[in-house]
């Protein structure tokens, strides 16, 4: 994991993050978050942009920034069982199984910035822009891991539609 330097908060980036958000949880456990624990600390957001932060022997890593109109649900969501139509809201907790994997001790903490109805895309492009988390970057997919991706979705749908066409 050498390359995770790369996403390390820097001394500016701190203080940005300080500034702008607030942190509503910390050593999260996306495969089980208490809500009704957290619910007092969650309760007075909506709208906003959300950061997902990794600590790792006391240096923090830009993981991931997104936007919410409802940071309660948001935080739901990432706790239900996988769901087929929206693989891509998964990414955290295949990013928190990935790092359990390689480390013992870590910290997954989220971070919220409140905004209106009327900024919030704006300043989730802007947060993104600056401070450049790892999963938010583009990555380079190749041919065979495109090729993977197509082949389980086809298969995934044929049978929908095998057991909805044909009663299989």
């Amino acid at each position: 994991m050498q390359n995770l330097r790369k996403y390390m908060i820097s001394d500016e980036d701190g203080r940005e993050l300080q500034e702008s958000f607030v942190e509503l949880l910390s050593d999260v456990d996306l495969h089980c978050i208490d809500l009704e624990k957290h619910q007092e600390s969650l309760k007075d957001y909506d709208y906003g942009i959300y950061f997902w932060v990794l600590t790792l022997n006391n240096v923090r890593y830009k993981v991931y920034i997104g936007k919410t109109n409802s940071i309660v649900r948001r935080v739901k969501e990432y706790t239900i069982d996988f769901q087929i139509h929206s693989p891509n809201d998964f990414k955290m907790r295949f990013f928190q199984d990935f790092i359990a994997k390689s480390v013992s001790s870590f910290d997954l903490s989220l971070y919220f910035s409140p905004k209106t109805k009327e900024t919030y895309t704006q300043s989730e492009t802007q947060a993104i822009r600056y401070f450049k988390p790892m999963i938010n970057e583009r990555s380079n997919t190749s041919s065979d891991q495109k090729a993977s991706i197509k082949k389980a979705f086809s298969q995934y749908y044929e049978s929908v539609f095998s057991s909805k066409l044909c009663g299989l």
